[in-house]
């Protein structure tokens, strides 16, 4: 079991100043008998960041503070900008909420002082903290006559854990996993009816705490810089000794928390009526699908960490939608299979699991209508697919053929409607389906300009790794290749619609 950092464990370590510190002026510098020179805006970052976290790990929650507390809710309409000063004595609801904005507010504060001053491991133990808080779900008895609550159980999630390799040598591995699970363990429900009940539970932070703890959660998991060496992209390196550790997220309790979140994502599920503003749910769902998209880098996938077993969080994700895709066509279920592919499927998969997904997701693509939001799903899964897929071992032919085929849409050139010409025969526009819009939220995005640059480099980054390649086992005998054919017959059919002297009104998209 790993043991929580505390105040008495957080001591002072060697200070690097960041380059853009040391070329401040030297009266930014102070110096002392027994200590080096150093900026005082170092300093001043190093002590932040400390209070930072200690801050971080100070917030908990108890069984006591939901009965007999008359702050046990807190107001949706209340001021979300707390002051920084002296949090109130009294702990209970609205002092947590204060203390995770406050929280929020003093990690953006620090990211501007150009030092972090919190290591990797203080920030997964940040993390896994966070994680059990946001959540963390809470659940009453009643007294029968007074139908007041007498008693509060909160109920933890097996988030996940700290995996770490003390030492490896020449004749083997010594492994330690550090779990840091939840007082309940990680189980599952034992029956559909059980299942049911247990996405029923109310969350146990207020919504205003949520949405602070989230957006921290979203800022430090959004930089993939400061903790790609803790994530399933790592090198693992195995020719010294080293040592090593990795940051292991269970990806069905975040799974349950997008349920309890946005219960409408079953078709067939309902939610008591919301207590909170639309603009707060609106936000909170937003961060929390950001957030399982940060995540889905921290599943197992290691061989090592899943005693051998490679791509095991893949295909169990794969294996839970793949009859939704399969026989579930044109319905709420395809597009919500094709969402938990997008927002929990790794990226870091090997070669043989591609190929042997790749044919499937094929059939899936070209068994619908055309849809942006279905197509722009699956390109994302195909860009994942081409970081691990040899070129010479899956033939993208037919791919780029149906997107060039399917550029004449993407591009909005006018073909089809009414002519001038009356010889010329009448050819109704290109039909296309679209998805509910409340499911589009669960993309992500936040704007149509911006899906439409997405989709555009998700295109872009496709035709760019077929372009010069032919299909496996064909020798190339021409002067071109097969890819660069297609791409050119694609291009002399587009050249007439982008002369200028062209009649008609352009669209926003030919006219760029």
């Amino acid at each position: 079991m790993i043991t929580p950092i505390t105040g008495s464990d957080i001591k002072k370590k060697e200070l690097r100043p960041h380059a853009f510190h040391l070329n401040l002026p030297r009266h930014h510098f102070y110096s002392c008998e027994d200590e080096e020179v150093l900026p005082y805006i170092t300093k001043f970052a190093e002590e932040k960041a400390r209070n930072i976290l200690r801050l971080a790990l100070s917030i908990e929650l108890k069984e006591s503070l939901y009965i007999g507390n008359s702050d046990s809710e807190v107001d949706d309409d209340d001021e979300d900008d707390f002051d920084d000063a002296a949090l109130p004595s009294k702990y209970n609801l609205t002092s947590i909420t204060k203390k995770c904005t406050r929280l929020q507010s003093q990690l953006n504060t620090l990211e501007s002082l150009k030092h972090s001053g919190i290591t990797q491991r203080e920030l997964c133990q940040i993390i896994l903290h966070i994680l059990h808080l946001v959540s963390a779900t809470v659940t009453f008895s009643y007294d029968e006559h007074t139908k007041h609550r007498t008693k509060a159980t909160l109920h933890y999630e097996n988030i996940g854990y700290l995996w770490e390799c003390t030492h490896v040598s020449q004749n083997g591995s010594s492994f330690d996993h550090e779990q840091n699970a939840g007082k309940d363990g990680f189980k599952k429900a034992s029956s559909l009816k059980e299942l049911e009940s247990e996405l029923q539970r109310t969350f146990a932070l207020p919504s205003p705490a949520r949405e602070s703890l989230l957006s921290v959660l979203v800022s430090i998991m959004s930089k993939k810089s400061s903790l790609r060496a803790v994530s399933n992209a790592a090198l693992s390196p195995h020719d010294k000794d080293v040592n090593r550790f990795l940051l292991i997220l269970h990806w069905q309790p975040l799974l349950r928390m997008l349920l309890r979140t946005s219960p409408y994502l079953h078709e067939h599920s309902w939610a008591s009526p919301p207590k909170d503003s639309n603009s707060r749910q609106n936000t909170v769902q937003k961060r929390t699908v950001h957030l399982l998209r940060h995540a889905r880098h921290y599943f197992i996938q290691d061989g090592d960490v899943a005693n051998g077993r490679k791509d095991v969080t893949a295909i169990e994700i794969c294996d839970m939608v793949e009859d939704d895709l399969r026989t579930q066509k044109h319905t709420h279920a395809f597009y919500r299979g094709l969402i938990m592919l997008y927002l929990l499927m790794p990226t870091r998969c090997s070669s043989e699991f591609y190929l042997e997904r790749m044919p499937f997701w094929y059939d899936c693509w070209t068994g619908l209508d055309r849809s942006p939001e279905i197509d722009f799903l699956w390109l994302v899964l195909f860009c994942r697919a081409r970081k691990f897929l040899p070129f010479n071992k899956y033939d993208w032919g037919p791919i780029r053929r149906r997107l060039l085929t399917h550029s004449q849409y993407w591009l909005q050139i006018p073909i089809g409607g009414a002519s001038m010409d009356s010889s010329f025969p009448r050819a109704s526009n290109p039909r296309t389906r679209s998805c509910p819009s409340r499911l589009k939220a669960f993309i992500g995005s936040s704007s149509s300009y911006e899906d439409g640059i997405d989709f555009v480099a998700k295109v872009a980054k496709l035709l760019s790794l077929t372009i010069g390649i032919n299909s496996p086992g064909i020798i190339n005998s021409r002067t071109i290749s097969e890819g660069t054919a297609d791409v050119l017959r694609m291009l002399y059919f587009v050249t007439p619609y982008f002369n200028p002297s062209n009649i008609g009104t352009w669209t926003f998209t030919l006219g760029a």
